[in-house]
Parts: structure tokens; C-alpha cells; sequence
């Protein structure tokens, strides 16, 4: 009996532990940018900037496809290039990092352009001011 509980337990807290990844591994998108995000590579160019500047910069970048946000070294915008989509995200543990994408296409969720002739529009809650920038 008392193995079968054992064994019980060590079930009950494997299932509570995947499943409680599978939930904090996901990525909710807020339209076209996500926070606790990043994508691998790719690195255009950095610059450090405040993150509700980070979109645009990458909109205004001849290139920039999608971008991450991080607070390295005061707040660094991570430029990055090439083909991307949201599913190329991984999720990360610190909420303070955002990603972004530039407008996509809906029928391929790809880039639909680079450059200056992309818009971007971007929403987030600053964590540490509590408002909201646009």
C-alpha cells in the first residue's frame, strides 16, 4: 500500500510539473509583440533605447523583420533580420524581455515587408512605471 502511494505521489507531482510547464511555455501574442519572448540569432544590430522605443527602431531599421527587448545594459533593442514568424519565438522566464515581429502577412504569419515602409504599431505595460505605452 504504501508503494502504490509512493508511486502516486511521484505521478501526481510529474503531471502538476509538465503541465505547469506547458503553460509557462507559452507565448501570448499581444497582437504583434509578447513579453518573456526572444528569438534565437539572426542580429542585425543592437542599440540601447527604452523597450516602448524597440518596434519602432525595428520599423525604422532597412532589414529589421522582428526584434527582442532586454534590460542589458540599461535596455538594449536587439535588432534581427531575415524570415520569421511567431512561431520561431521561445518563451523565456524573464517577464521584462519583449519580442516583437514587424506586420505579417495572415495567410503566411511572415513579415509582409522590411524597412522604413513598415508599420508597426506596439502596446505593452512598463512593469516598472505601471502605465501604458503606444
Amino acid at each position: 500500500m504504501i508503494y502504490f502511494a509512493c508511486n502516486m505521489i511521484v505521478i501526481y507531482f510529474l503531471v502538476n510539473c509538465l503541465l505547469t510547464h506547458l503553460v509557462i511555455g507559452q507565448i501570448h501574442w499581444n497582437g504583434n509583440w509578447a513579453f518573456a519572448c526572444d528569438f534565437r540569432g539572426n542580429d542585425l544590430s543592437n542599440v540601447q533605447i527604452s523597450g516602448e522605443l524597440c518596434g519602432g527602431k525595428c520599423a525604422q531599421t532597412t532589414g529589421c523583420t522582428h526584434f527582442t527587448w532586454t534590460r542589458f545594459n540599461g535596455g538594449t533593442c536587439w535588432l534581427k533580420s531575415g524570415s520569421v514568424s511567431k512561431n520561431d519565438a521561445f518563451s523565456t522566464q524573464d517577464q521584462t524581455m519583449v519580442c516583437g515581429v514587424m506586420n505579417t502577412d495572415p495567410t503566411t504569419n511572415r513579415p509582409s515587408g522590411t524597412g522604413k515602409t513598415v508599420k508597426f504599431t506596439y502596446y505593452w505595460i512598463s512593469s516598472e512605471e505601471g502605465s501604458i505605452f503606444s
